[in-house]
């Protein structure tokens, strides 16, 4: 007689960024992720460095979707892709009008707060596009998943750029993961080393496909340089330490306010200031 087949095993996701937020406030990731509670009104849209960034991201990853079925878009495409995000994000689509606009919008620092951020944008995706521009390259995948196990959670997240290029020194195609920053200060040795998602992402591309990239390359798209990551096992050993440490406290500990304050933009800042225990 057969035995019967087990069932899989089903494990609780966490992303890199729930691991970070839990890392910084368990308090402020309890009633993110748990209670489920919405950030407070117009927390996120007042913060328009979050929605800038995002608003890049889409319009790098549209680029590399339009690039991967054989039709790069043109920089004006970039342009108007950005600024298309940017309204609907920002809710101003429907705001140009001096008729529909309000009086924030309609002032001289509504104006060039938006100038600014649009300009902002305009200039680092010339900077991207004229990397790219230049660049032989075969896109093989944009924003793929991936997961890594660990006992009863597995750890999701995304390769923003995985690609094929001719090797400048090899001359032999090589293989790039590709993950990019838009800002102009690059973060110092030791914190790039124990970055932890970069170190995911390092590891999860073995666990994906059973091999090493020939380059990961961290891409500063406004100081135009790129950094060339590497992880070796001690590495990998730190980032299952600090996973084993999560899923330890998480579902076990309750849940407690940051010592000290929180990081400069934290949504949930106002709820855990003002908790009642």
């Amino acid at each position: 007689m057969a035995a019967p087949k087990e069932e899989p095993k089903l494990r609780q996701q966490y992303t890199i960024h729930q691991i970070l937020d839990y890392m910084d406030c368990s308090l402020c990731y309890h009633l993110k992720n748990v209670k489920k509670l919405e950030p407070p009104a117009g927390t996120l849209v007042e913060d328009k460095n979050i929605l800038y960034q995002e608003c890049i991201q889409e319009a790098i990853r549209y680029y590399y979707l339009e690039h991967q079925q054989g039709k790069p878009p043109a920089l004006k495409a970039i342009y108007d892709k950005f600024y298309s995000l940017w309204m609907d994000k920002t809710d101003t689509r429907e705001r140009n009008s001096i008729f529909t606009r309000t009086l924030e919008e309609g002032g001289k620092h509504g104006r060039e707060e938006r100038s600014r951020y649009v300009t902002k944008g305009y200039e680092t995706l010339q900077k991207f596009y004229a990397q790219n521009a230049r660049k032989k390259q075969a896109i093989l995948a944009v924003n793929h998943p991936y997961e890594i196990i660990l006992d009863d959670i597995s750890l999701v997240g995304e390769f923003e750029l995985i690609r094929e290029v001719m090797g400048k020194q090899s001359k032999r195609r090589e293989i790039e993961i590709v993950t990019f920053q838009t800002t102009t200060r690059k973060a110092d040795d030791d914190m790039l080393k124990r970055d932890l998602t970069l170190t995911a992402m390092h590891y999860a591309f073995y666990e994906t496909f059973q091999t090493m990239p020939d380059n990961f390359i961290l891409n500063y798209i406004n100081r135009e340089e790129e950094l060339f990551i590497t992880r070796d096992t001690n590495e990998y050993k730190r980032m299952f330490s600090i996973l084993t440490g999560f899923v330890q406290s998480v579902n076990t500990v309750d849940p407690f306010p940051r010592p000290g304050a929180h990081r400069r933009f934290s949504p949930y800042k106002e709820y855990c200031d003002n908790y009642r225990f």
